[in-house]
């Protein structure tokens, strides 16, 4: 679903970190 982190800028730093 998350395929695009930067898609989501919703998320923390930390979620975005997890998602790379």
């Amino acid at each position: 679903m998350a395929s695009h982190p930067l898609s989501h800028q919703g998320h923390t730093k930390e979620e975005n970190e997890d998602f790379r």
